[in-house]
């Protein structure tokens, strides 16, 4: 007799499941401590001090704030990512507050290390470090009643100089987020993002490539906020050219002090060939 087998639709959803269940399990060990640590110190330090900047971190999640940097103050935001056995990346996004809702924005290179493999010849190969590009735009937010809107424009800008550079990606975005709160402390949100994309250009010998991508994507959330601390879950899909992919996620954040707050999440993109989780980490601090 053959053994039986399970649906390959079945077997990537249990993998999901393991995957999202280990990873709640972890986040939910570290914040304990976290919140163990810092807990008399957050309190002391005076969250709700109205003289201190308004913290509106865009990290983490699909979705941006839908609020803008105070004018006048700044958000440096800064993550890495990881996921297993493929790559690892590390960025920065530094944001300045305007009037009237609007602030600027320059996202830093991202620098992605390749996980090692096995080439053709048996022997390891350890890939050089890849440098993206750079992104400048700005974000306008605006509230109606309980309703809060932002949108972002960003434009890719060519790093030049690295031995393995990668065009920006993207070369242009636009995204834009809704949230409605439900009451004081449970909200919902949807965000909407379209990109147009390029390739990798090894040596970054001209600006663009001539095969360029469109990419869209939309993701719904659920989050659940407290005075220092706030967790959430998404789920949604993404369209690059004609692949369609659906993607699940959830995470949280620590509000360490009125001006930084640590965070933790992971996305889990339904490739397929099964469930390619990203796991995430980063910290913003605002003055």
């Amino acid at each position: 007799m053959t053994p039986m087998t399970r649906p390959k639709s079945e077997s990537h959803l249990l993998r999901l499941i393991a995957h999202l269940i280990t990873f709640y399990v972890t986040t939910l060990a570290v914040s304990t401590t976290l919140v163990v640590i810092h807990q008399s110190r957050a309190r002391a330090q005076s969250i709700v001090d109205s003289e201190a900047p308004l913290l509106v971190p865009d990290r983490p999640g699909y979705a941006d704030s839908t609020s803008s940097v105070d004018p006048g103050h700044w958000h440096m935001e800064l993550g890495g990512a990881w996921r297993p056995s493929e790559d690892s990346t590390i960025n920065g996004i530094l944001r300045y507050g305007l009037k009237y809702g609007w602030e600027l924005r320059l996202m830093s290179p991202t620098l992605t290390q390749v996980a090692p493999f096995v080439g053709t010849d048996g022997q390891e190969v350890t890939p050089e470090l890849s440098v993206g590009g750079a992104q400048l735009g700005a974000k306008w937010a605006k509230r109606w009643s309980r309703i809060e809107f932002s949108s972002v424009l960003m434009v890719g800008v060519p790093v030049r100089g690295a031995e393995q550079a990668l065009t920006p990606d993207p070369l242009v975005s636009l995204g834009a987020q809704i949230s409605h709160p439900l009451n004081h402390k449970l909200s919902t949100g949807l965000a909407f993002r379209y990109g147009l994309q390029d390739g990798s250009l090894y040596g970054q010998e001209v600006a663009y490539g001539e095969e360029l991508t469109h990419y869209l994507g939309m993701v719904a959330a659920l989050s659940w906020s407290e005075v220092d601390w706030s967790i959430f879950t998404q789920a949604g899909a993404e369209v690059l050219g004609e692949v369609v992919t659906p993607l699940v996620g959830g995470g949280l954040t620590l509000r360490i002090s009125r001006g930084s707050q640590v965070d933790l999440s992971m996305d889990a993109p339904l490739a397929s060939d099964g469930v390619n989780a990203k796991y995430m980490a980063g910290l913003t601090l605002s003055w």
